[in-house]
C-alpha cells in the first residue's frame, strides 16, 4: 500500500530549509536528497538519527558493542585513512556504509597519513579516533532489511557519532593509581610532548590526542611548553596544570573492552566524564 508523509518546515531568508532540528543549506543538495531517500525508505519507522543508542534495541546495541570490543592488532600510523579503515578487520557482520559527505573527505585527503597509534585499543574507539583526525565519525545505521551498518559521515553533518572513549566503571584513580603519587615536578620550559612522555611512562597507558579539536583551536603541541613550580604535587595535578596552560585538558576513558587510556582534548570540548580532584 502507498504511504503518505507530510513534511512541515520553513525556508529562511538565506535559502536554508529548516525541518524540526535539521537544517539544509542551499549547497547541501546531496544531504537533502539522502534525507528524502531515508524518509521514503523508512517512513514512520524512522532511522537511527538522533535516537538513544542510534535507534537500536538494547540487544542490538550490546551485540554491536561486543563486536567492536576486540583489540586492533596492528599499527596504521602513516597509512592513508581509507587504507587503514579497510585493513582494520572490522566485524563483517556490521558492513560499512560511507556517506557522500565522508567520501568527499576521504578522496580529498587520500595522501594524508594516520597520526594516532591505536594498536591495542578496541576496534570501536580505534575507528572513532582515526576518523576524527580528518573530521569524520561513524554511527550505527539500520537498513530496511534490518541489517546494522556502520555509517561513516562528516562531523559537520552529524553530531551523534560513536565516541572516542567511554566513562570508566568505578573510581578513575583506582584505574590509574599512579596519577595520585606525590612527587616534585619542577619543570622549566619543558616541551609539552616531552612532559607527556614522562606521564606515559608513569601510568604505562596510551595517551591519545584529539587532533581534530586541537587543529580547530590552532593548538600545536610541538610549540607548547610546561612550567611547574618547585613543590610536591600529584601527577594528575601536574598534568592538569600543564595541559590547562596550553588550552587542553585530560580525560580518563576506556575502550569497549574496558582498557583504559588518557584522552587529551581541547578545553572547549565538553567532558565525557571530568577527572575528579584527588
Amino acid at each position: 500500500s502507498l504511504r503518505e508523509i507530510t513534511i512541515i518546515g520553513r525556508i529562511e531568508d538565506d535559502g536554508t530549509i529548516v525541518v524540526e532540528d535539521r537544517k539544509f543549506r542551499p549547497h547541501e543538495e546531496v544531504k537533502f536528497r539522502e534525507w528524502i531517500k531515508e524518509l521514503r525508505t523508512y517512513g514512520v519507522q524512522g532511522t537511527p538519527q538522533g535516537k538513544p543508542i542510534w535507534g537500536l534495541s538494547l540487544k542490538q546495541f550490546e551485540e554491536l558493542f561486543a563486536a567492536l570490543a576486540s583489540p586492533v592488532d596492528e599499527s596504521f600510523v602513516g597509512k592513508p585513512l581509507k587504507l587503514a579503515v579497510r585493513e582494520m578487520k572490522l566485524p563483517e557482520s556490521f558492513p560499512l556504509h560511507i556517506d557522500e559527505s565522508a567520501r568527499v573527505v576521504l578522496d580529498e585527503k587520500i595522501e594524508v597519513g594516520v597520526i594516532s597509534e591505536v594498536q591495542g585499543l578496541s576496534h570501536g574507539v580505534a575507528l572513532a579516533i582515526l576518523l576524527k583526525e580528518q573530521g569524520l565519525g561513524f554511527y550505527p545505521r539500520r537498513t530496511p532489511e534490518g541489517v546494522i551498518e556502520l555509517g561513516i559521515a562528516s562531523r559537520e553533518e552529524r553530531d551523534d557519532v560513536w565516541p572516542t572513549g567511554w566513562p570508566p566503571q568505578g573510581n578513575q584513580f583506582d584505574i590509574i593509581p599512579e596519577l595520585t603519587t606525590l612527587t616534585n615536578l619542577e619543570t622549566v620550559d619543558q616541551p609539552l610532548e616531552d612532559f607527556m612522555k614522562r606521564i606515559e611512562g608513569i601510568v604505562q597507558l596510551p595517551i591519545l590526542y584529539d587532533r581534530y579539536a586541537m587543529e580547530n583551536d590552532k593548538i600545536d603541541t610541538g610549540n607548547c611548553t610546561v612550567n611547574l613550580p618547585s613543590r610536591r604535587m600529584t601527577w594528575i595535578t601536574g598534568l592538569r596544570t600543564a595541559l590547562f596552560k596550553n588550552r587542553l585538558r585530560p580525560e580518563i576513558v576506556t575502550d569497549e573492552g574496558g582498557r583504559p587510556y588518557l584522552w587529551v582534548t581541547s578545553e572547549k570540548i565538553k567532558p565525557l566524564l571530568p577527572i575528579p580532584m584527588e
